[in-house]
């Protein structure tokens, strides 16, 4: 009868454990399907007349261009015809009059495209570790990350360099211009953010005591603060020098994502890359590491008006990898949408937010509300 009744029981507890071991693959799987390297569309840039939304691939080496209102696709960017693929894009930016579009990648070179005739118009070569570019928004000068961990600022559609920035100690990541195009903010992976003079070519603030990377660097509106997000997002009031860094709500730690971490560590269907902790800490596995911190480079940007600040974190969920956490700044209310992302892009108008990622089962741009929260509904979706 004993016998009887601790088979009954086996019984009993192998049965239980089977949806267990089905939620533990089903999340593995999912994990795997959504993993960030796997990922296509890592980058974005929303174009200064409001009609353009440029996404960057960081394989098959293509930009993407999509109609701002609709979200549709239009057509693709090649390099030139004899080196069709040598772009691989994990930064792109638009000039301020929208007719040109500059990409960089992880190999050395940048590419401008003169999109009145989708021309590549400029090939700047021999920058091996190049990862960020950024137009200025008064003229057409295009600061590129450098060798030797500098930024290098070039005349465009000339392609004369006209200056560079020299302080970094390891390369720099992110680089944002502030609205008057007289500054220049730089993030870098030796962990400091710095601020320098455009026309004067020389560096007026560093900022430091980061934990991590500097991934991204936004200007606000009126070029008085500077956002920072290095795992942790800092905003300076940079003329004094005070930083407050911001207390954002934790990410939720759902059982679903246990289960998600759990299936990974159990059925090693997916590399830890979480840094810290995998449930909305910083997604760096080691600090020092210049490769993850470029391929993992998460977004933190003002709105145009000011009023929102928009970034992407790590949030592990049935709906994906991340988050996008919307700011508000002037009360500090949060709203937050779950989302396989990567890149965020404001519009000129700051009306929406262009996000791109995984959606389903396919890599696309979609649009979001800044101010509800909400996903805007295009003719494409609907």
């Amino acid at each position: 009868m004993k016998e009887k009744h601790g088979k009954s029981l086996f019984l009993l507890f192998t049965v239980a454990l089977i949806p267990l071991f089905l939620l533990l693959a089903a999340c593995s799987a999912q994990q795997v399907k959504m993993s960030p390297t796997m990922a296509v569309l890592n980058t974005s840039a929303f174009s200064p007349d409001g009609k353009v939304i440029a996404a960057g691939r960081n394989i098959f080496n293509v930009v993407l261009l999509y109609d701002a209102s609709t979200a549709r696709f239009q057509k693709a960017l090649m390099g030139e015809a004899d080196k069709p693929n040598d772009v691989i894009a994990r930064s792109l930016s638009f000039s301020s009059d929208s007719r040109f579009l500059a990409a960089a990648g992880v190999d050395d070179i940048v590419v401008v495209w003169d999109l009145s005739s989708d021309q590549t118009k400029i090939r700047l070569t021999g920058l091996k570790g190049a990862v960020a570019v950024s137009f200025s928004p008064t003229q057409n000068v295009l600061a590129v990350s450098a060798p030797g961990n500098s930024v290098t600022l070039w005349k465009i559609p000339e392609g004369n360099q006209v200056g560079q920035l020299n302080g970094h100690s390891a390369p720099v990541l992110s680089i944002a211009f502030s609205p008057d195009g007289k500054m220049l903010a730089t993030g870098g992976a030796d962990k400091t953010a710095r601020i320098w003079s455009v026309d004067a070519l020389q560096q007026i603030r560093v900022f430091d005591g980061y934990e991590y990377p500097v991934h991204s660097v936004s200007f606000s509106p009126d070029g008085v603060r500077l956002a920072t997000y290095s795992g942790s997002l800092k905003i300076w009031q940079w003329g004094n020098g005070d930083a407050a860094s911001v207390t954002l709500p934790e990410a939720s730690r759902s059982s679903v994502q246990t289960f998600a971490v759990l299936a990974s560590l159990l059925l090693s269907a997916r590399s830890m890359q979480l840094g810290g902790g995998p449930l909305g800490f910083p997604p760096f596995s080691a600090p020092g590491n210049v490769a993850q911190a470029i391929s993992q480079r998460l977004p933190a940007i003002f709105s145009p008006g000011g009023k929102i600040l928009a970034l992407i974190r790590f949030n592990r969920s049935w709906h994906g990898d991340y988050e996008i956490v919307l700011l508000d700044m002037i009360t500090n209310a949060t709203k937050t949408v779950p989302c396989q992302c990567y890149s965020l892009s404001f519009s000129p108008d700051g009306t929406k937010l262009a996000v791109v990622g995984t959606f389903g089962i396919s890599e696309s741009v979609r649009l979001l509300d800044p101010v509800t929260g909400n996903w805007i509904q295009t003719d494409k979706e609907r």
